[in-house]
This record gives C-alpha cells, sequence and structure tokens, in this order.
C-alpha cells in the first residue's frame, strides 16, 4: 500500500531523516515554539469561565495559529527541497500572505467547530453522553477525509503565494487524489514512536514532531514531483 502510485512512505522518510540531519535543533527548536504558543493559549482560553467569549476567543487564537503554521511549512519546504534552513523562517508567514493564512486556518476551524457540535449538545444537556459518541463517530470519517484532502493547502501556498484560497483548496484536494491512504498511513506509522515518546517521559516526542512535520513536507515534494512527471509524460 505505502509504494503505490510512485510514492514509497519508506522512501520519503528516510529522505526526511537525511535532510533533517544538521537541522534537527533548528526545526526542534520551531516547533517548541509553537508548541509553547498553542499550550500557553489553551490555558489561557480554560482560565475563560464565560463559554461564549471561551468559544470567541478560542477561534480568535486558532486563526493567529495559522500564521505559525504557514511559517513552519516555508520552513520545513525549504529543508524538503534543500535549501538553507533558519529559525527565521518560521515568522515567515507574518511577512508573506498571513491573510491567506488565516483564511486557510478559519476553514479548518469551521471543521473542527462542525466536529464539535455533538459536544456542545452535550454540555447543554440536548443530547445523551451515548448519542455524543455515536454523533462525534459519524462526523470523524468526513472531517478525516476533509483533512487529508486539505493537507498540502499550506505548503502550497508557499509554492504559489499569488494563488487565491480557492485555488490552493482545489490544487490540494486535486493532488492528494488517489493519495488519500498513502498519506493516512504515513501518518499512522508515526503513531508507535509517539507511544514510546509518551511512555519515555515525552522529551522524545520533540524528536518525533520534527520527523514527522519534515516527513508531511517530503511527502508533498513527491507529491509535486510525481504531478510534474505525469505533465511531462
Amino acid at each position: 500500500m505505502a509504494k503505490a502510485a510512485g510514492i514509497s512512505t519508506s522512501m520519503v522518510k528516510a529522505t526526511a531523516r537525511e535532510r533533517l540531519l544538521g537541522n534537527y535543533g533548528t526545526i526542534i527548536a520551531a516547533s517548541i515554539v509553537v508548541d509553547i504558543f498553542y499550550f500557553a493559549s489553551m490555558l489561557f482560553i480554560q482560565r475563560i469561565t464565560n463559554i461564549y467569549i471561551s468559544l470567541a476567543t478560542e477561534i480568535i487564537i486558532d486563526l493567529l495559529f495559522g500564521v505559525f503554521i504557514s511559517g513552519r511549512s516555508y520552513m520545513l519546504m525549504n529543508l524538503a527541497f534543500d535549501q538553507p534552513v533558519t529559525f527565521g523562517d518560521l515568522f515567515f508567514g507574518f511577512k508573506q500572505n498571513p491573510d491567506k493564512a488565516i483564511l486557510i486556518q478559519l476553514i479548518y476551524t469551521i471543521a473542527i467547530i462542525i466536529l464539535q457540535i455533538p459536544m456542545f449538545l452535550n454540555t447543554f444537556g440536548l443530547i445523551t453522553p451515548i448519542m455524543l459518541l455515536y454523533g462525534t463517530l459519524i462526523l470523524l470519517v468526513p472531517y478525516i477525509i476533509f483533512s487529508v484532502a486539505m493537507s498540502q493547502t499550506f505548503f502550497l501556498l508557499q509554492d504559489f503565494p499569488d494563488n487565491s484560497v480557492r485555488q490552493l483548496v482545489k490544487k490540494s484536494v486535486k493532488i492528494m487524489r488517489n493519495n488519500y491512504l498513502k498519506y493516512i498511513w504515513l501518518v499512522l506509522s508515526f503513531i508507535p514512536m509517539i507511544l514510546i515518546g509518551i511512555i519515555t517521559f515525552f522529551v522524545p516526542l520533540l524528536w518525533v514532531e520534527a520527523y514527522y512535520n519534515a516527513s508531511r513536507a517530503m511527502f508533498y515534494k513527491e507529491l509535486i514531483s510525481q504531478k510534474e512527471k505525469a505533465v511531462n509524460a
């Protein structure tokens, strides 16, 4: 399954490891900054007692988080295409197309809100816990399909900065066609390493996160190369 249609998961991961040599410190440092921003934001939101203000604040922070994701994607693209990688790359999203990064993140945010509808209904006592479980499971399948289809959008933003968000989404859906299972397989292959990181006091997770993100960037590179070969065939 991993080697179907020209993309090898093992090759993607091996190349990611090769690219990371000499760049682990920069990638991990960037991951730490992003993780601190995220967890600090979550702690801040938890201190807000009003559920509506809490939800509004979470949405605003989540949208700003998209700018960091854009910068990290730029950093990972440099890594994947064997270009110089610097810590400053993390903030590239604030310099180029922050509006598009926010709009892309808005799409993700809306999808997450839809996924959480059963939880909101349960919070207000409108559905039972068992209905909460079933409702979440029913919505989880289309959410996974959506996430995989959208998975290349932030990378495409770096490659095609002049494209509209709509064009970037369409491109992501197009290049991911027939590659859903390979991408899911790539993501699932990191679960054993994540579990090992958890039982070894979480510190190895910084390495796993860098390896995982680098592998996603290499997957994107393979998708683009595959498309170019098909056009030139």
